[in-house]
């Protein structure tokens, strides 16, 4: 939660050190999911702030975890798909967001219905 706050603000160093100490702490905890999401989202703010290569390395070490940890087919599917879907969803909201704010009107955004 920490780094998508600071990741919002545009502090890009806060929400890196956040998204690397979640993935930690999930790696500890054996939660391989929470894990590959940290990294996931570890890969958006490199993204974000250009850094091609370091954002594919990224999404690279989170393809692995996931193949690693040898979910069914179906369940793999379902996973990638709703993955994209909320990358989609959340690089959308943000975009959203962010011109709101620039024309004035972020009090008034609504995202609509889910």
């Amino acid at each position: 939660m920490l780094g998508l706050l600071a990741w919002d603000e545009g502090n890009y160093d806060a929400a890196i050190a956040n998204f690397r100490k979640a993935g930690e702490l999930a790696r500890a905890a054996g939660d391989r999911k929470l894990e590959g999401s940290s990294l996931n989202n570890l890969s958006l703010v490199y993204d974000e702030q250009g850094d091609y290569d370091t954002s594919l390395e990224q999404y690279r070490q989170v393809l692995a975890l996931y193949r690693d940890v040898d979910f069914r087919a179906a369940s793999a599917t379902r996973s990638a798909t709703s993955a994209a879907s909320t990358c989609c969803s959340a690089s959308f909201a943000r975009l959203s967001l962010t011109t709101s704010r620039r024309s004035g009107s972020a009090s008034s955004w609504n995202p609509g219905p889910r």
